[in-house]
């Protein structure tokens, strides 16, 4: 999962506030997500023991929770959308052609290739 995701969105779309006088906005979160991901079902990620897949709809519920943990990562099933949320209650997007992701074919010889 760790590979799937890469390095942290970055980029140069700003970080957008998702915090409304202290509390987490849920719909300020779906926004954003909304905004970098096109598809109905995500992936949500901060580890191997906090892993969701679900509709996007769903996604807030999650990632409010997860993010008293860590920062969450967000992505559509592809990994070609990706949001990043803060602890802090800011996030941040990125989205890439669908064809800049390849999937990787073992070779006649068993190598990946």
């Amino acid at each position: 999962m760790h590979r799937l995701f890469g390095h942290d969105v970055g980029g140069n779309d700003p970080w957008q506030h998702l915090m409304v006088n202290g509390a987490f906005n849920r719909d300020a979160c779906a926004r954003l997500l909304n905004d970098y991901i096109s598809e109905d079902e995500v992936v949500i990620f901060i580890d191997s023991q906090h892993a969701v897949h679900c509709r996007k709809l769903e996604a807030p519920t999650h990632i409010e929770s997860f993010m008293k943990i860590r920062r969450v990562k967000v992505a559509n099933l592809a990994f070609t959308a990706k949001v990043v949320i803060d602890p802090i209650g800011v996030g941040q997007g990125s989205k890439r052609a669908n064809h800049s992701l390849q999937p990787t074919r073992a070779s006649s010889a068993g190598l990946v290739g």
